[in-house]
Formats: structure tokens, C-alpha cells, sequence
């Protein structure tokens, strides 16, 4: 009874790891494998439940700080990842993947440099210009809306109007999609 327990948790482990993995194509060829033929059909069933319920975990909620969208009003965009490095920012290609950047109506492109997520509807980024002289602590909170983009810390992010520097806006609001 001891051996099959630990097969049966041995399993289980390697189902979630797979699905983790988002491999989960391999865990349904290895559930339906000669190893798994002479085990009960119930087994079966719950390690597959097992298996399901750990990829929809991982799957929900993974993309609230991922994606591209825009503020029309100051025709800003902004483009992110927040789980990982996977961005190239325009003109800066030499320095590798990033969490992404802004660009549009403001002066240069602003990358972002570093990133924190609070909770699944809050994070907190750091944005850098193009020369790197300036920095900018932002807040980024997920609502109805959108994304409210309220800068927190920092030099302010400017635009150029005629021939000055003007400081957009401290709270924007961004809507998903260009």
C-alpha cells in the first residue's frame, strides 16, 4: 500500500510539474502511457483533475501586466512585461530585453529599468530616459478603466510643446491596445 502511495504522489508531482511547465501535452501522453495502464480508472481521473486544476492556476492572472496600451489624451504608449525581460526597446536593442518602455509625445523613450509587482492589480516600476540621466518611479494600478500610470518618485517624464519642456501629467489613465 506504501509503494503505491508514493507512485501515486511521485505522479501527481510530475503531472504539476509538467503543466507548471506548460508541457501539459507531455503530462496527457504520460497519464495515457503503458505505466499508467494497469493503475484504476479513478486514479486516472483524479490526477488528471490534479493535473487541470494546477494549469489553470498557473494560467490565470498571468497577463494583468503584460501587453501594449495607450493614453490618447497625451498620445502616449506604453509597452509591458512585468514577469520577465522579453522587450526590445526601440533604438536601445544593445542592451538587451527590458520590461518594456514608453514612448509617443514625450521626450525620447523612457525604458523601464525595473520592476515590482504589489499585488495582481498594482506594481511599481522604475522608468529611465534614453540618456539614462533621469529616472522615474511610477505606480501602476489595474482597474475598470484600465491602467492608471501615477508617477510617484523621481524627475517628472516631459513632452515637448513648441520648442519647450513641458512635465505631462503625474496621473494617466491607459487603456489596452494602440
Amino acid at each position: 500500500m506504501l509503494i503505491f502511495i508514493s507512485f501515486y504522489e511521485s505522479c501527481i508531482r510530475l503531472c504539476i510539474i509538467f503543466a507548471s511547465t506548460m508541457h501539459y501535452g507531455i503530462a496527457l501522453n504520460f497519464l495515457s502511457s503503458q505505466t499508467f495502464k494497469d493503475t484504476n480508472l479513478s486514479m486516472k481521473k483524479n490526477l488528471l483533475f490534479v493535473l487541470l486544476c494546477a494549469y489553470s492556476l498557473l494560467a490565470v492572472g498571468q497577463d494583468t501586466f503584460r501587453g501594449s496600451m495607450s493614453c490618447k489624451e497625451e498620445n502616449l504608449h506604453l509597452t509591458i512585461d512585468l514577469y520577465k525581460e522579453s522587450i526590445n526597446v526601440p533604438g536601445m536593442e544593445m542592451f538587451g530585453p527590458m520590461h518594456g518602455f514608453l514612448n509617443g509625445n514625450v521626450y525620447g523613450i523612457w525604458s523601464i529599468t525595473s520592476s515590482k509587482i504589489i499585488d495582481e492589480n498594482n506594481a511599481v516600476i522604475r522608468l529611465s530616459n534614453d540618456q539614462g540621466s533621469e529616472t522615474q518611479e511610477v505606480k501602476l494600478t489595474k482597474n475598470n478603466e484600465g491602467y492608471t500610470f501615477e508617477q510617484v518618485n523621481g524627475a517628472c517624464i516631459k513632452k515637448v510643446v513648441g520648442k519647450k519642456l513641458v512635465k505631462i501629467p503625474k496621473k494617466l489613465i491607459f487603456k489596452i491596445g494602440k
